[in-house]
């Protein structure tokens, strides 16, 4: 009985393989089905072998942080009683015939991780505008975008951003990875890669996650250096430039796009340079992250309202109609073919170029919609020893 229950799996598994085989070979999907097969021992290797840690190095870095989380901490609490403070003066009552205001007494601290307290700061206390409410309760929000966008409006809120910030390094990264590196006779940490848990398709990991330590700040980057390699080998840090770009640029023949590449340029610092109207070596940090974020916006579809939201999420206002008047500029720059367009198949929305010379027949029939994962992995496949 026994082994006639443990066989049930395996036998089901094989007679459907052929039924499957013949769905994914006619959607042409079979060698983005081999990638993600062969994928799988290397990810097993990678669980396998883990990663040497330092936990010396994650928890003096803790320790550093967690004071500058002291620092922010004290400035805001300051910041927070005077607005208070402001808000409760403007709310009471005129005194009359002269008489004497009684003193204000103000909650004071605050939890910058609490949505409840953060929200009352924001639009009770500071009176901003409710630009975004949450999903489900729809609450006004106070999420990380919101933030980003009231950024300036008045000097606790980059406070605010930094202590999350800070509190996430240490908490999220930091402690775990101490504690896990000490947790193992040789020092190494062990991570669950998996290799179908995004909608995107993209590998994520957890238990911890090396994906997403973030790389943008100061305090990030020096998480990183907390791992390192075995005696006689080294880390390799490898990642795509523009892949995305330069096959749009190859498939449309673009003669800007190729021009930019042949002569080893940088495309947003050049689409950038040439939308202002000045020279790439003068185009700045702030205006070629611009450039990234509407380039590659342009190329899966983004509108001028979209560039101009995902530019909040970094604190950048811009006047209303600023990414349509841009995005047109970029178009005459690439040349009609780049048109976005949106192709439905099979009820999915895909988004992809407007060119008489690219037919999309699935999501995976084009290598420009080919998720950035498969180029790294189809590397991998084909050079183990790395």
């Amino acid at each position: 009985e026994a082994l006639v229950y443990s066989a049930g799996d395996p036998d089901l598994t094989l007679r459907l393989r052929a039924h499957q085989e013949a769905r994914l070979r006619e959607a042409s999907l079979w060698r983005v089905y081999e990638t993600d097969r062969d994928c799988l021992w290397l990810a097993a290797d990678m669980m396998r072998n883990g990663i040497y840690a330092d936990a010396d190095h994650f928890e003096a870095l803790a320790k550093e942080y967690e004071a500058k989380i002291a620092t922010v901490h004290a400035q805001i609490e300051v910041l927070v009683e005077e607005a208070r403070t402001v808000s409760a003066r403007l709310q009471q009552p005129i005194a009359e015939n002269g008489a004497q205001q009684p003193p204000i007494e103000v909650e004071k601290g605050i939890n910058v991780n609490s949505h409840h307290q953060v929200r009352k700061l924001l639009y009770d206390d500071l009176l901003l505008p409710v630009v975004k409410r949450t999903r489900i309760t729809k609450l006004a929000s106070t999420d990380k975008k919101v933030l980003a966008r009231f950024a300036k409006r008045h000097q606790v809120i980059p406070l605010i951003r930094e202590e999350r910030r800070l509190r996430k390094l240490v908490g999220t990264y930091l402690v775990p990875f101490a504690r896990l590196a000490r947790a193992t006779p040789d020092g190494r940490i062990y991570g669950r890669i998996k290799p179908a848990a995004t909608e995107t398709g993209r590998h994520s990991m957890e238990d911890p996650s090396l994906h997403q330590i973030p790389v943008r700040d100061e305090e990030g980057r020096r998480v990183r250096d907390g791992f390192y390699a075995p005696p006689g080998w080294k880390l390799l840090e490898v990642d795509e430039s523009q892949i995305e770009m330069r096959v749009a640029a190859h498939r449309t023949r673009d003669p800007w796009l190729l021009g930019i590449y042949a002569d080893g340029r940088d495309l947003h610092r050049a689409t950038a340079a040439h939308v202002l109207s000045k020279l790439e070596a003068a185009v700045s940090t702030d205006e070629r992250r611009d450039s990234k974020k509407i380039n590659f916006g342009l190329l899966f579809g983004e509108t001028g309202d979209g560039v101009e939201a995902n530019l909040r999420e970094d604190g950048v206002e811009k006047e209303p109609g600023w990414g349509d008047a841009y995005i047109d500029q970029v178009r005459g720059v690439l040349g009609k073919d780049w048109e976005p367009k949106v192709v439905a198949k099979d009820g999915c929305g895909l988004p992809t170029l407007s060119m008489t010379t690219v037919e999309l027949a699935t999501l995976y029939a084009d290598l420009v919609t080919k998720k950035d994962d498969d180029w790294v992995w189809e590397a991998m496949i084909r050079h183990p020893d790395l």
